[in-house]
């Protein structure tokens, strides 16, 4: 599936990060310097905690969604309600525990609140899963138009077709730096098992894998 919300696997995890963006975001990029323990800003460029249970996020300046729609604090707020109401598309119940809508109030275009219900010293690394990607209000779970997946990621997707592949191209207009992303399309094969997965890779058929079973990574490595 699509929706940010829902877990499908590795596979619609990394569908979901080339698509959609956090607040802030685990440094993948620099292992050697805490990696993905280390945070970094994403759409928040800045936060702040007022209390042991209260944060200030300053937003990113200058963010478009890939429809070209500003992204503000607005956006922030709805991602949140999708996650917060019980009665809504999807819900999240982990983070019902921690927060409720009210405790989500925008103060301007670029500033929002939490405030949570108890204080969580994991929340930060919370904000920075998959799950807590922020969509433009009124954005609607996948249901085979890939037009409504309107994202601020580093690709825009250009087709999609459930447990077989999806392909995204280049987002012309990606916040994070106007030489990123590096590649024009990725194409995210979805492979029905770890034999095949292995072929396609030993074969040339695919550039990268993820999920290489222990066993299998020294043979790969001397190939």
């Amino acid at each position: 599936g699509m929706e940010p919300l829902s877990h499908d696997g590795n596979v619609t995890v990394r569908i979901v990060y080339s698509i959609f963006d956090t607040l802030l975001r685990r440094d993948f990029m620099n292992p050697l310097e805490g990696g993905g323990s280390r945070l970094v800003p994403a759409l928040a460029e800045s936060w702040e905690r007022n209390a042991p249970n209260q944060m200030t996020f300053k937003l990113r300046k200058g963010v478009k969604f890939s429809n070209g729609n500003d992204f503000t604090a607005d956006d922030v707020l709805y991602s949140f309600e999708r996650r917060l109401d019980p009665e809504s598309e999807a819900p999240l119940k982990p983070m019902m525990a921690l927060l409720a809508i009210s405790g989500v109030p925008v103060v301007d275009d670029k500033t929002i609140d939490f405030k949570l219900k108890q204080a969580a010293a994991t929340v930060l690394h919370v904000l920075a899963e998959y799950t807590m990607t922020v969509v433009p209000r009124g954005y609607k779970r996948f249901a085979g138009d890939v037009s409504t997946q309107i994202g601020s990621g580093p690709f825009i997707l250009e087709s999609f077709t459930p447990g077989s592949e999806s392909v995204h191209k280049r987002n012309p207009a990606y916040w994070a730096d106007p030489e990123l992303p590096y590649l024009d399309e990725v194409q995210v094969i979805d492979f029905a098992d770890q034999p095949a997965l292995l072929n396609a890779l030993k074969g040339g058929e695919v550039d990268a894998i993820v999920d290489v079973p222990f066993g299998e990574v020294e043979a790969l490595s001397q190939e």
